[in-house]
């Protein structure tokens, strides 16, 4: 299964040319794409001179003084005549020219340099990204390293006032599921962003990684990442992490200890991505992360669980949420929705009345703890299913139950009443409403039912002739009855 991942802008630190006609004047570096929240460090580098009539960047000419806070590094740079920079003393006392060879110049290198001297450095300017373009202003001609936590990237432009620098490399990202059980087998292996569950059931997640790209990173020939990832799972108070010998996750191909480590603590799971198993993966590569999770029965029925995985990378953080959430069957926060009553006045509720569920898609029977009624597990026989019984209210109620169909039965009634010949289906949908219907009815009633349960003899529980039938044929053996008698009777006193 394939998920479109999110891409977000990395930081990019370059390097910005910016020679301008009058020193005074402020100019404008544009950054396009700027990643949300992500503070633009600018640090001046190299003074600035424009040669008269200079049409294009060879009529310019870069400086750098002694005194300047970046000439140690610079000087140490320009000391390797590989890298391609040259320092030259020029005619005034302490200032050097700088030249650069563009054969040998690599401005992601020169960058990673600049990046790793940047401690106690004067920041010139700096601007907090929004995720669309980005515009910092410098006041002073000069050669410009903008920076951010990310990585560095840089190259020489052109001398406009107003530079535009484009984004093109992408953050981490952190995408989380959960698996509907209902839904496996029908699409994607029921993968999705919200699942239903019952007390008991362990919930299986998914938190799939994405690498995105860095190309400071592939411009120095490496590839992955230069940090680890670290991942903060909270796992909601009504959920426990299972474990599996000591494990907690399952990433495919990874060595817990040396590729990654994790531990669970107060109801914070933290897996940390080791950098030097993630340089191996390369670019836009993705880490699949599995775990379980069991509902507990402290759950609340209708009340969403929350899982939250927090991805950090340096500064950066992405970060995604799957639900799961339990029902009840027969009560919600609005009162009871399955009411055992006597036929007579239909209204007078019956306690004792017992039933057993039995869920349709597994065939299983249910066993409840019966001091709360709470659902503990499932049978495959039906005489060792726990009998749900009415209270004096006539109610039943099964708590903690998955998105499923089942089936109520009636087991035992009054003495004096009938048992329902019929048994009742109960569908609890995804949104946690109930469809009720009586096996003998095509009609069903949504969420809430009215079992009657008449008194006299085996009656069907819908349809039929009823009672009337029973009344009338008694009335008719006690009409022959006194007919006979008196019939006898008179037969008696012709012969006396």
């Amino acid at each position: 299964m394939k998920y479109t991942k999110k891409l977000f802008a990395l930081t990019v630190a370059l390097i910005l040319a910016l020679a301008l006609a009058m020193p005074a004047m402020a100019a404008k570096i544009t950054i396009t794409n700027s990643v949300e929240n992500e503070t633009y460090k600018v640090y001046k580098i190299f003074d600035v001179t424009k040669a008269e009539n200079a049409t294009d960047e060879s009529g310019y000419a870069y400086t750098i003084s002694s005194t300047s806070e970046w000439y140690n590094t610079v000087n140490t740079y320009a000391a390797d005549e590989d890298n391609g920079l040259t320092l030259t003393a020029s005619t005034t006392s302490g200032v050097y020219n700088v030249t650069v060879d563009k054969l040998k110049f690599d401005a992601a290198d020169f960058a990673t340099t600049l990046s790793g001297a940047m401690n106690g450095k004067t920041v010139t300017a700096e601007g907090v990204g929004t995720g669309a373009a980005l515009d910092i202003t410098v006041n002073d001609a000069g050669y410009y390293f903008v920076d951010t936590s990310l990585g560095s990237l840089c190259s020489l432009l052109t001398s406009d006032q107003s530079v535009t620098l484009v984004e093109k490399n992408s953050i981490p990202s952190l995408e989380k599921y959960v698996q509907e059980d209902s839904a496996v087998g029908n699409d994607a292996e029921g993968w999705q962003k919200a699942a239903t569950a019952e007390y008991g059931q362990s919930v299986e997640f998914w938190l799939s990684v994405n690498t995105g790209t860095n190309e400071a990173l592939a411009a120095d020939n490496k590839t992955g990442v230069d940090a680890d990832y670290v991942i903060t799972d909270e796992i909601p108070a009504n959920m426990t992490l299972d474990v599996d010998n000591g494990n907690y996750v399952t990433i495919s191909g990874w060595n817990k200890g040396t590729d990654f480590t994790e531990t669970y603590d107060e109801g914070i799971l933290t897996i940390t991505l080791k950098q030097t198993k993630l340089a191996t993966l390369g670019e836009d590569a993705d880490i699949e992360i599995y775990y379980s999770a069991t509902l507990t029965n402290t759950a609340v029925a209708g009340t969403v669980e929350t899982n939250t995985a927090t991805l950090s990378y340096k500064e950066q953080t992405d970060e995604d949420s799957a639900t799961v959430v339990t029902y009840n069957l027969g009560g919600d926060a609005n009162g009871y929705t399955i009411t055992k009553v006597d036929g007579k006045d239909d209204t007078t509720p019956l306690a004792g009345v017992k039933f057993i569920l039995k869920n349709e898609t597994t065939g299983k029977y249910a066993t409840f703890n019966t001091d709360t009624w709470k659902l503990t597990g499932w049978v495959t026989e039906e005489d060792d299913a726990t009998e749900l019984v009415t209270n004096d209210q006539g109610h039943i109620v099964a708590y903690g139950l998955d998105a499923d169909t089942y089936i109520l039965k009636e087991t035992e009634t009054l003495q004096g009443y009938n048992l329902l010949d019929d048994t009742i289906t109960a569908v609890i949908k995804e949104n946690g409403e109930v469809e009720y219907k009586y096996s003998s009815s095509e009609t069903p009633a949504d969420n809430s039912i009215t079992i009657v349960n008449e008194s006299g003899g085996l009656l069907p529980s819908t349809g039929g002739i009823g009672t009337t039938i029973f009344y009338t044929l008694g009335g008719l053996l006690v009409v022959g009855a006194a007919v006979l008698l008196v019939t006898k009777k008179r037969v008696h006193d012709m012969e006396a």
